[in-house]
């Protein structure tokens, strides 16, 4: 049964060069740590996308957001 009918659902964050390290170091997934180590910045921020279309990848959306939290 898929997690989400229609459409993947997806969110973005951005962070700063100096915020973007830390990233690397949270149990996420490693596709998405390539994406976001690869991503193009917009100014000043470099966006991380989360799409989706797996229960288990909200573990990771949880992690990402603790992080951020944490950055204020």
């Amino acid at each position: 049964m898929a997690f989400c009918r229609g459409k993947t659902p997806k969110t973005s964050f951005y962070f700063t060069e100096k915020s973007r390290i830390g990233i690397f170091d949270l149990p996420v997934s490693n596709a998405y740590k390539e994406n976001f180590r690869h991503a193009k910045p917009v100014g000043k921020l470099i966006s991380l996308i989360f799409e989706f279309d797996q229960k288990e990848q909200l573990l990771g959306f949880w992690e990402i957001v603790k992080y951020k939290k944490g950055l204020m």
